[in-house]
């Protein structure tokens, strides 16, 4: 885990900047597994496609572009 000191309160620090975008889908697949497990309830023994849950695309905002 990787700390940043923190000098000045009124900004933000800009956590995920130089990573890829498969770094940050690994940081947030190990950060929803602790969430998870935090809450006291067992890790799901089934495969991810048999879990419930929907996938959508919202297609009325404006596009968005990549840095």
């Amino acid at each position: 885990m990787i700390f940043e000191r923190i000098i000045s309160l009124d900004e933000e620090p800009p956590l995920h900047d130089q990573s890829t975008p498969e770094e940050r889908l690994l940081a947030m697949a190990r950060l929803s597994r602790r969430a998870w497990l935090a809450s006291g309830r067992p890790w799901p023994s089934c495969p991810r496609a048999e879990l419930p849950g929907e996938v959508f695309r919202i297609d009325h905002g404006p596009a968005r572009q990549s840095p």
